[in-house]
């Protein structure tokens, strides 16, 4: 059996540093996380989708910005080059507020690549990582329209309002859960 397996890198991104301790982020692979989180089920991840956003760059980029840019780009196209799974990478943009960043425009994505790889029907399960409430209605929509399991995956704290809970609405929209493990974005775990 087989599975598309749907990653938000800007949750992926905050697991990472989470697992670094809150300093830095580990040095991990997200093809070996979607393999894993597929092996866990018995199933092959044949295609992975990565949703993420570029850098911000300002009108003016500052050197700090463009060598964000150039990283961001080696590490796309280290990304694409891997053919096993096959890697799609979906962007959306960074949007500064105040100080800080938000990721626009990814949600859409998941949602269209969702109902894509239902209607195709070329795998078996959808393994969806997020931990965002917003998908449990689409999931549960997606799963009765097209009668295909959807699998949520996340780094689950059970602790009501702690920085990684899941809502009981998207724990209940899906087949299944599976909990990442630091092990996970490992080679040889399973």
């Amino acid at each position: 059996l087989t599975s598309a397996v749907l990653i938000d890198d800007g949750y992926i991104s905050k697991i990472k540093k989470h697992l670094g301790n809150d300093k830095v982020h580990i040095k991990a692979s997200t093809q070996t996380l979607a393999i894993n989180l597929s092996k866990k089920k018995d199933l092959r991840c044949e295609d992975l989708y990565i949703y993420t956003a570029p850098p911000f760059q300002s009108n003016s980029p500052s050197p700090d910005e463009i060598k964000r840019k150039q990283g961001y780009d080696k590490n796309l196209q280290k990304l694409l080059s891997v053919k096993i799974p096959t890697t799609w990478v979906r962007e959306g943009r960074l949007q500064k507020i105040n100080n800080g960043f938000k990721q626009k425009g990814v949600d859409p994505w998941i949602v269209f690549d969702m109902l894509l790889i239902a209607q195709r029907k070329n795998h078996d399960v959808i393994i969806l990582v997020t931990a965002d409430t917003d998908f449990a209605k689409i999931i549960k929509e997606i799963r009765k329209t097209y009668n295909i399991p959807i699998f949520v995956a996340g780094y689950i704290e059970r602790e009501r309002k702690s920085k990684f809970s899941m809502s009981n609405e998207l724990w209940e929209s899906c087949d299944e859960v599976i909990q990442i493990t630091k092990n996970d974005f490992f080679l040889n775990n399973n």
